[in-house]
């Protein structure tokens, strides 16, 4: 006589049926319940690298919420440390949800072909966030693998070498040239690297850092800006491979290929919602021990010059070509930093301080 094994999951639900015949209506539910709970993994961990010459820490806290039904909610954070005297501290923080229907959404590249792309009116065009796009799927001639903006016959036609970065009514778009495309396809080109060429438009960067901290940076930290932009681009990286890691997706150039590569090899990425959310401050230089009323501090203010550390929190959010129109990707952006402001810089008059309240 033959013995059938049951698989874990059969075993289980097996017993769960044997539960509910032997309980009341209420424990059956419990049961049925608990086998459509999430499941939620968090983990903790530190990776060191070189950047610019210097040994840098990532402390990494990573926590993903696996749903029955296929949705997915990823939350990622990583923390850099005494960067500088100038700098104590970066931390950036990532979150998104994908849902299956997000997923087959933005997968393109199966959906359309240079061969089924026989649509014999011109290639439509609609606008988006001010710009015009091409839509998908083109025509005979021309296929659209996703809607995009109109590179044929309105920006930069027809050069799909060129990066580039425009601004839409409320988004940075940034072209991606065929050959990094390419290169980061095959490898050769590492996801550090395309993250350095997305993110080394002087208008992304400061809107990733905010004008005030970037004013800071360039002016009063001039050796380290490019440690500042190296640390975020690495951060962006790490985030990037970590989300696909969690989403189970191996294939690593198969995932470039359906949500970023267009049919002449270039690509997009959007960036929007650039705003500060937070900002905080404390005054370290002249000591504050001494400060009692608002009358002290008006005084510090106007005839002193300060040193403030400044934590600012900024906001932003990312979407990859072909998920332009899905769940994006959302960042937090904290940097602390100290600043030097010159008397006066406050205001000059009692009302500002509150004196004489």
């Amino acid at each position: 006589m033959m013995k059938k094994h049951l698989s874990d999951k059969h075993l289980v639900a097996a017993i769960l049926s044997i539960l509910m015949l032997l309980t009341p209506g209420a424990n059956a539910y419990r049961y049925l319940s608990a086998i459509n709970q999430p499941r939620v993994f968090s983990e903790c961990s530190t990776k060191t690298m070189e950047i610019s010459g210097e040994k840098i820490d990532f402390k990494r806290l990573s926590k993903v919420t696996y749903f029955s039904n296929g949705t997915v909610n990823v939350h990622f954070s990583i923390t850099v440390e005494n960067i500088s005297k100038q700098i104590p501290r970066i931390q950036i923080n990532y979150s998104k949800t994908v849902s299956p229907e997000n997923t087959q959404n933005s997968k393109v590249s199966n959906i359309q072909s240079p061969i089924g792309a026989c649509y014999d009116g011109p290639v439509r065009e609609d606008e988006w966030d001010g710009l015009f796009s091409v839509l998908a799927p083109g025509n005979a001639t021309y296929w659209i693998k996703y809607d995009h903006d109109n590179n044929y016959w309105r920006y930069y036609p027809f050069e799909w070498n060129e990066p580039w970065e425009m601004e839409g009514t409320e988004k940075t778009h940034v072209h991606l040239a065929a050959s990094d495309v390419n290169s980061w396809i095959s490898g050769t080109l590492t996801d550090e690297e395309m993250m350095g060429k997305i993110v080394s438009g002087e208008s992304l960067a400061i809107s990733i850092i905010g004008t005030v901290a970037a004013m800071a940076i360039g002016f009063a930290m001039h050796t380290i800006p490019g440690l500042i932009l190296a640390i975020i681009v690495a951060v962006l990286a790490q985030i990037f491979a970590w989300l696909l890691e969690v989403l189970g997706i191996t294939n690593h150039a198969q995932w470039i290929k359906d949500n970023v590569q267009l049919a002449n090899d270039d690509g997009f990425v959007y960036y929007w919602g650039f705003k500060t959310i937070g900002v905080s401050g404390l005054i370290i230089n002249p000591p504050i021990f001494n400060i009692h009323t608002p009358n002290d501090m008006h005084i510090l203010l106007q005839y002193h010059r300060v040193k403030l550390l400044m934590v600012e929190t900024r906001e932003f959010y990312e979407a990859w070509g072909a998920e332009r129109d899905t769940s994006p990707g959302i960042y937090t952006f904290q940097m602390s930093y100290t600043e030097f402001v010159n008397p006066g810089f406050f205001g000059i008059t009692d009302a500002d301080y509150g004196y004489g309240w």
